[in-house]
């Protein structure tokens, strides 16, 4: 299984490989649970795309909020397509909100076709219900 996390907006303030350079709770719980899931994990960042946990980038401030809604496509599509490259058909699971999952999983689908094999276990949920089920989940793995 492949991992997609979303950005965040808490960020150091240096350069710093994405693993590190992302620093909110929801986002270091994500990271958490997708390594006990997954063989593969990257993030979706709203300026960069898909990014590499160990790629070095600038922090910076910038949201899909802020694209229009073809800009937010053009970005899914760059996301999906990057993820298809370079792991074909093998399942996926975003851990984002509805902004960064919604548009990836429907670019996802266009390229692998349906049924897809996208799975967003935070689907619906609220932050603080993110967060719950992250922690129920990474202990249950530990145990």
């Amino acid at each position: 299984m492949i991992g997609l996390i979303s950005c965040s907006a808490h960020k150091l303030n240096r350069a710093a490989p994405a693993r590190e350079l992302y620093t909110s709770a929801l986002f270091r719980k994500s990271l958490a649970y997708a390594e006990q899931q997954c063989s593969a994990i990257y993030v979706a960042s709203a300026l960069h795309g898909l990014v590499s946990l160990d790629q070095v980038i600038e922090p910076y401030d910038f949201t899909v909020r802020g694209m229009l809604r073809g800009e937010r496509q053009l970005w899914a599509g760059r996301i999906a397509r990057g993820l298809v490259e370079r792991h074909g058909r093998e399942h996926y699971v975003i851990l984002a909100g509805a902004e960064y999952a919604d548009p990836i999983a429907r670019e996802l689908d266009a390229f692998l076709g349906l049924p897809s094999p996208v799975l967003e276990p935070l689907r619906g949920m609220q932050i603080g219900e993110r967060l719950a089920w992250l922690n129920a989940q990474t202990r249950k793995e530990a145990a």
